[in-house]
Formats: structure tokens, sequence, C-alpha cells
């Protein structure tokens, strides 16, 4: 830390848990069955389209994508130096919200590693840092 300047810490929320989910018989309001078809289909995303549904159906399914799918995120933000017009918290909160792409046969999570340090170690942590300046 440079001179008297001091870290302002934000902890962010944005990771989740793997979940199992099993889709039987649906059917939409107007008794119609649902439909998917698959678009295209790789080892790290699916493409699909969904018919016979409303819209509020697509918007739970994709919430329950976003909050179910488990995802490595940033989790503890240190700023040194924030002279934004966007506050410290609002930057957490959206920097949170980043996946970052994470190869877990190399990565240990946290409550899975044997060092006892507070902010873990390099098997179970990765540091980035960002240094920007706006220039207008």
């Amino acid at each position: 830390m440079e001179g008297s300047r001091k870290p302002h810490r934000f902890h962010t929320t944005a990771h989740a848990s793997p979940v199992d989910v099993e889709v039987g018989d649906l059917r939409s309001r107007g008794g119609e069955s649902l439909k998917t078809t698959i678009v295209s289909l790789t080892e790290d995303t699916i493409r699909f389209l969904v018919e016979g549904v409303d819209t509020a159906f697509t918007n739970a399914l994709r919430r329950t994508m976003v909050s179910e799918v488990p995802t490595m995120t940033i989790e503890d933000i240190f700023y040194f130096d924030n002279s934004s017009l966007v506050p410290d918290e609002i930057l957490a909160n959206r920097i949170g919200f980043t996946p970052l792409k994470t190869d877990l046969d190399s990565y240990v999570l946290p409550e899975d590693c044997d060092c006892e340090a507070e902010l873990g170690c390099p098997k179970c942590r990765a540091v980035l840092t960002m240094d920007t300046e706006s220039t207008g």
C-alpha cells in the first residue's frame, strides 16, 4: 500500500452451488406440451429454443440458470483509490457478477483447501489487479 491510503474491502456474493434439475412432463397454462430444441451444444455452452410457454416461465428459467449454474466470480475487492463517479459498492457489485473462466482441475475450492490463511493461498485463490484511468 502506498503512503497512508488504506484499501476499502467489499464482499460480493455472486457465486452459486451446483444443482441437479429434473424436468418431467411440463405443460403450459393452456395445456400445450413444452417443446425444447437444442440449437447448439459445446463443452461449456448450450443454445436452446423453448416453445409452448409464456414469458413468465422463460424468465423464471433464466433466473434459475443465472442463480444455480456454478460459476467462479470475484469475491473480495480491495479499493486503494477510486476517483470515478461510480461508488465503490456499485463497482463491487458489478465486478462480482462477472464470471471467470476457470480450470477446475487445477483449482482447489477454499473450503476444501488445507491452508488456514484468511485470504487463501495460491492453490485456492486467484489475485487479479486492475489499474485504470479515465481519459475523458
